[in-house]
């Protein structure tokens, strides 16, 4: 949530996220051992599960223009919390009052 609002800030108000949806696929992958473990030997994973992502984030919201789009991507990539972020959809609405980008953005964790 801090880097989705820190990635929306950097936009100066011309972005709003409406929707966060966050799937998991299956567990985190463990990065530490207990203290006092030995080492054991690492088994290798097949390429297939490597890929796999631990959990996907989509933000979805409005913007002003392309460039706060990009911005807000590039944030979130810069935080360093996600493996893979893409935008997936970019689409020009028109209201009676305006016309917006709703867009959706999908990170990999």
């Amino acid at each position: 949530m801090a880097a989705a609002s820190e990635s929306a800030r950097r936009c100066n108000g011309r972005l709003v996220v409406r929707d966060l949806l966050l799937q998991r696929h299956g567990a985190p992958a463990k990065t530490s051992q207990p203290k006092g473990a030995k080492p054991e030997k690492r088994q290798q994973q097949p390429l297939a599960e490597r890929a796999l992502p631990w959990a996907t984030v989509t933000f979805e919201g409005d913007a002003l223009d392309n460039l706060a789009i990009a911005t807000f991507a590039a944030g979130l990539r810069d935080s360093g919390l996600f493996r893979h972020v893409e935008l997936k959809s970019s689409q020009t609405k028109k209201s009676a009052e305006a016309a917006f980008h709703a867009f959706i953005v999908e990170c990999e964790i």
